[in-house]
């Protein structure tokens, strides 16, 4: 089911933290997940600031303790916003993704700041 989800911060920003359930290298997990736009990722880890910077969207899983099943995820979108719809998928698409590890996991096309 898709709808066990926490928000853990503002809807319809361009950044939010939610927690999920899922399944992680065989495991049962609770995803502690990140979910932010390109336009904010690029801005606020790579300085954008009016320069053109191309990034995909990208899946970063981060190191975990494996006693308490937390795992913490970043997930970077080209969208505008975060809501309710976004959400949904991005919970789909990380539960589907088989072979998740730890690391950065980049999909689709290359987007550029407009």
């Amino acid at each position: 089911m898709t709808d066990d989800y926490e928000i853990l911060s503002d809807m319809g920003a361009d950044k939010l933290r939610v927690r999920f359930d899922g399944q992680f290298a065989g495991n049962a997990v609770l995803w502690d997940a990140t979910i932010v736009t390109l336009n904010r990722y690029v801005n606020e880890k790579l300085g954008g600031g009016g320069k053109s910077t191309a990034i995909r969207p990208f899946l970063q899983v981060s190191a975990y303790e494996q006693t308490s099943a937390v795992v913490p995820i970043e997930i970077g979108l080209p969208v505008l916003r975060i809501d309710r719809p976004t959400i949904l998928k991005t919970i789909i698409m990380v539960r589907q993704y088989k072979r998740l590890t730890i690391g950065r996991h980049e999909f689709g096309q290359a987007w550029s700041q407009p």
